[in-house]
């Protein structure tokens, strides 16, 4: 949602935008800022700003500066790194490729035990498959036998 609202003199602030940006005329400032011209216009007539906008696409200004001229006009980059800095960030990322290679390790060991107790899984199921397969023989011959008998008994009777 865009806010505008009427916290400073639109046209002190639209000023400030474009001496910053080197900007002469408010067409420019328009096509910086990716609105229309007569955006600007009624920004100034009615005294209200899209801040959201502003602070989108200016994101260097110092905004204290743009609100109330105090401070420096543009945001102060920040110090590059000291060496010292940089030890510690390099130090950090030693102790994480470290912990990654013992996870590494880890995670090696308990695939191999999986894959062992895999191979004793199949070698159960394929006895547990023989034992079926001699049962089931059993159990035709079985049937066999019973068929036999029942014929004798009958032949008997």
């Amino acid at each position: 949602m865009m806010s505008r609202k009427k916290l400073q003199n639109a046209n002190i602030i639209l000023g400030r935008l474009k001496k910053a940006y080197n900007l002469k005329k408010d067409i420019e400032l328009a096509n910086f800022l990716g609105v229309k011209q007569s955006t600007l216009a009624t920004w100034k007539l009615r005294n209200t700003i899209d801040y959201d906008l502003i602070i989108a696409k200016c994101n260097d200004i110092n905004l204290n500066w743009l609100l109330t001229g105090q401070g420096s006009m543009f945001l102060q980059p920040s110090p590059p790194p000291t060496v010292n800095e940089h030890a510690q960030a390099y130090q950090a990322k030693e102790q994480e490729i470290e912990r990654l290679k013992q996870e590494i390790t880890n995670l090696k060991a308990e695939l191999k035990k999986m894959d062992q107790e895999e191979e004793k899984d199949t070698a159960h199921l394929q006895a547990l498959q023989a034992k079926i397969r001699e049962l089931e023989l059993e159990n035709r011959e079985l049937i066999g036998q019973i068929k036999i008998l029942k014929e004798l008994l009958l032949k008997k009777a």
